[in-house]
This record gives C-alpha cells, sequence and structure tokens, in this order.
C-alpha cells in the first residue's frame, strides 16, 4: 500500500489520541531501543494484554482513559494498542467482528497493524495474528461500529464443517 495510503491509520482520531504525549511516552517506554515494526508491535501488543484488567465497563472506549484506568474489555484493549502502535508509527486500525467460543459466536473488537501487509492482534486474548476464530465484519472507529449496530441478534451464522489438526 502507498504511503501516503497509510496516513490516516498513523493519525489520531476520536478516542485514539496517538499524539497525545501520554500515550506516545508510554509506547516509547515500551518498546525501549527496538525500532522493528514487528517487534514493536508485538511488545505493545504483550503490554495491552499484560497490563489492562479484562472486564467490562459501560463507557465509550478512550486509549488515554484505558491507558489510565488498565481496566476494560476488548473495545478497550483494540483502542488502546491502536493509540500504541500509531504513537510508535506502525499504520493501526481497529476491526470488529465475531469470535467463536464455547459454542457461540459473541461481539469482538480488535487490531490489526500494517507490518508490510495487514496482520491482525487481538490484545484481549495476547494473539498475533488472531486465530481463526475471530470474524471481521467492518474496519474503523466508533463512526463505523454504529453500521453494525442493527445486526446485533440478528446475524446468523452456521457452522458447516469442523477440524481439528
Amino acid at each position: 500500500m502507498a504511503a501516503g495510503g497509510m496516513k490516516p491509520y498513523l493519525e489520531p482520531e476520536l478516542n485514539i489520541q496517538s499524539d497525545d504525549e501520554e500515550i506516545r511516552r508510554k509506547a516509547r517506554e515500551i518498546c525501549g531501543p527496538d525500532r522493528e515494526p514487528t517487534t514493536v508491535a508485538r511488545k505493545l501488543l504483550d503490554w495491552v494484554y499484560r497490563n489492562v484488567d479484562k472486564k467490562p465497563v459501560l463507557s465509550i472506549p478512550s486509549a488515554l482513559e484505558v491507558l489510565r484506568t488498565r481496566a476494560g474489555d476488548c473495545n478497550e484493549h483494540a483502542t488502546l494498542l491502536t493509540a500504541l502502535l500509531r504513537a510508535a508509527g506502525i499504520p493501526g486500525r481497529l476491526c470488529i467482528g465475531l469470535v467463536y467460543t464455547r459454542d457461540k459466536f459473541y461481539y469482538h473488537a480488535w487490531t490489526e497493524a500494517y507490518l508490510g501487509e495487514w496482520i491482525s492482534m487481538d490484545a484481549t486474548l495476547n494473539q498475533m495474528p488472531a486465530d481463526a476464530s475471530h470474524v471481521k465484519i467492518l474496519e474503523g472507529n466508533l463512526d463505523k461500529q454504529v453500521e453494525i449496530a442493527g445486526l446485533i441478534g440478528e446475524l446468523k451464522v452456521q457452522i458447516l464443517d469442523q477440524r481439528h489438526d
């Protein structure tokens, strides 16, 4: 993808305050001297996974607020990871979809980082790339997420085959 095409994925946006000094400082602290994008992305993912408590919250996720409270569900984990990636100079975007667990599909949010190609990163489950249980419906921030609101509770998925290697 052309460098100009990455610009939106490097810039701050609503609740992804990647230009905030607190977020930039945390990204530098986590990454240390590493500059290799895949190594940096992995370090950021690991930090969010280990340092943000996994618990439901009733709020609109804000990266800065998550950094301060260190708590949230998949939305908060994905929002903070996306902001940290962007602060570190790695294009990042939010993904919204479903994850299959305990014999059902559930709403889920995760991040994708551009590392020569888009790589899925799930800071809630500590996966890079995210496993095949993730079904992406859309990419984008709150403005895009509103588009799937009508699907919640209406979407039907049928598993036709299942295998384990």
